[in-house]
């Protein structure tokens, strides 16, 4: 069989005992019926018996010259030559002629292709072409990457159209803090272009925007003074991040998923305290911890702090240097406790971190009571791989209302450079 299909092939590249002559938009190319109709439902439905053997001649005229020879090559041959500038035509042409091997030649190409360079790229012909398990494919990887890709492919991100944009911002598995994803929201609508248009737009994505997630600095500086919102929903916002009412609808409070497997979690504390910690006219202000890490190439992406199962809070972070006293990173965010009595707290972006350099994180707590962690450790670490360990130690920071031993910080979340 391998003889005979080699044959053909020499048979094809010389054009001899060819009965079917194709018609493409830039000249012709002849091939053999047997073949057409063994790999193509569109030519088996074409050369069916009914076909009027006397004219050899059938046009395919819908796709490029160059694509189609490709494509009835590959019949012969079963190769072709896919890259991320021809693969949604191939695609595009092995479906409408019925190939499936080459269809699913395509579709492996493009699963294969998804990294930071070429995910987007993927992502919008599989959203162009309804390749459902593709495009499932590519947004799980822009969930788990989508910060990275606002830099390395920041171009692919602008290009994308409206449908495909909220399809990754409604998503709560996509893994980016909020004020992150609006600056690059904001950058996308800036480029419509003309001021109603860029009206109709913030419209259609403000629903899938989460104001509730932004801390009020965020929101003062960067949305109220733009009059993105209508001046009613924008008091709602304000009363919802400055107060602890619930004044926000679910939509816009939900949380994201906010970490990756990646992400390395450092607690400091065995256990859990069994009454609630002090507290001065509802708050709490002056937890800190210092710590050292003692590798190159990482950040801290944020803390665990301790809440109270149930209740809001709005918890206020800093990060300093402690040789400078630098402040070098601050968020606040609004979060109601889960019953594992923990809240993730995320920078904005994450820090990177000097090795052996001293730090502080000092967390201000208003809310009422909250648990706290006792029976803290002087040092934990980590495997980051096979060869190495990430070791952070702890101190108790000077002018703290907390020591090494007890306090609200439950742990350091870190990220590789």
């Amino acid at each position: 069989m391998a003889v005979l299909g080699n044959k053909l092939i020499e048979l094809f590249k010389d054009q001899l005992y060819c009965d079917v002559n194709i018609k493409l938009r830039d000249g012709a190319i002849q091939a053999h019926r047997v073949v057409l109709i063994l790999g193509s439902d569109w030519f088996a439905a074409r050369l069916s018996e009914n076909w009027e053997s006397a004219s050899k001649d059938i046009t395919c005229n819908v796709h490029s010259t160059a694509v189609m020879k490709s494509m009835i090559e590959f019949l012969y041959s079963s190769y072709i030559e896919t890259s991320v500038e021809n693969v949604e035509e191939i695609y595009q042409v092995a479906d409408y002629y019925g190939v499936k091997e080459l269809l699913q030649r395509c579709i492996d190409f493009m699963q294969d292709s998804i990294s930071l360079k070429n995910s987007l790229k993927m992502l919008l012909i599989a959203h162009n072409n309804e390749i459902t398990s593709t495009k499932a494919q590519c947004l799980q990887f822009v969930d788990n990457h989508i910060e990275d890709l606002f830099q390395s492919a920041s171009e692919d991100f602008l290009d994308l159209p409206l449908g495909l944009l909220k399809d990754i911002i409604r998503r709560d598995s996509l893994c980016v803090h909020e004020e992150v994803l609006f600056e690059n929201i904001n950058l996308w609508v800036s480029m419509a272009g003309e001021e109603h248009r860029r009206v109709a737009l913030w419209k259609e994505v403000i629903p899938d925007v989460r104001f509730g997630r932004m801390s009020m600095d965020f929101f003062l500086d960067h949305i109220l003074t733009k009059s993105v919102l209508e001046d009613a929903f924008s008091l709602l916002v304000l009363r919802h991040l400055s107060t602890l009412d619930d004044a926000l609808p679910l939509q816009y409070t939900r949380k994201r998923q906010n970490t990756t497997c990646n992400d390395i979690v450092v607690n400091r504390f065995r256990n859990i305290s069994h009454e609630s910690t002090w507290v001065v006219d509802d708050s709490l202000d002056g937890d800190r911890i210092s710590f050292t890490v003692n590798l190159d190439n990482m950040k801290l992406k944020g803390l665990l702090v301790y809440g109270r199962a149930g209740a809001y809070g709005i918890f206020s972070v800093l990060l300093y240097t402690n040789h400078s006293q630098t402040l070098l990173c601050k968020t606040q965010v609004k979060e109601q406790c889960s019953d594992e009595l923990s809240i993730l707290i995320l920078f904005p972006k994450p820090v990177f971190l000097l090795r052996d350099t001293e730090y502080t994180a000092v967390l201000r707590i208003n809310g009422g009571p909250t648990s706290y962690g006792v029976g803290g450790l002087h040092s934990a670490s980590f495997a980051v791989d096979e060869n190495t360990n990430l070791t952070v130690k702890f101190s108790t920071a000077v002018g703290g209302n907390t020591n090494v031993n007890n306090g609200q910080i439950k742990g350091l979340i870190f990220k590789k450079a």
